[in-house]
C-alpha cells in the first residue's frame, strides 16, 4: 500500500514559517525587556515596538497564506486518494482469496 504525500503527517520537518514564528516568539520577550530597561526615549521605544508588531504580523500572514495554499493543494487531489484506496482494497481482496483458498 502506498502512503499518500498529501497526508497531514507526511511532512517530517517544520516549515520556514513555523520556524520564524517560533524564533520570534522566543526572541520578542527578551527584546521587549531589553527595550523597556534601555535609556531610549519613549517615542523610540514605541516605534521599535510597532516595527516588531508589524514584523510579527507579516510573518503570521505569510505563514497563514502558505497553510491555505497547502490545504487547497490537498483538496485538489481527492481522486488520487480514492485510487490509492481502491488499489489497497483490491490488494487486500486478492490476498484474502489467496490465503482463503490455501486453507481449504
Amino acid at each position: 500500500m502506498k502512503l499518500s504525500r498529501s497526508s497531514r503527517n507526511s511532512d517530517v520537518g517544520l516549515s520556514s514559517g513555523q520556524l520564524l514564528l517560533g524564533l520570534f516568539g522566543l526572541v520578542a520577550p527578551v527584546l521587549t525587556y531589553l527595550l523597556a530597561i534601555s535609556d531610549l526615549t519613549d517615542t523610540a521605544k514605541i516605534f521599535i515596538l510597532v516595527v516588531m508588531a508589524l514584523g510579527y504580523s507579516s510573518i503570521c500572514l505569510w505563514a497563514f497564506q502558505n497553510s491555505q495554499a497547502d490545504k487547497e493543494a490537498a483538496q485538489v487531489r481527492p481522486e488520487v486518494a480514492e485510487n490509492d484506496l481502491e488499489e489497497a482494497l483490491l490488494a487486500i481482496g486478492k490476498a484474502s482469496e489467496f490465503f482463503g483458498a490455501s486453507l481449504k
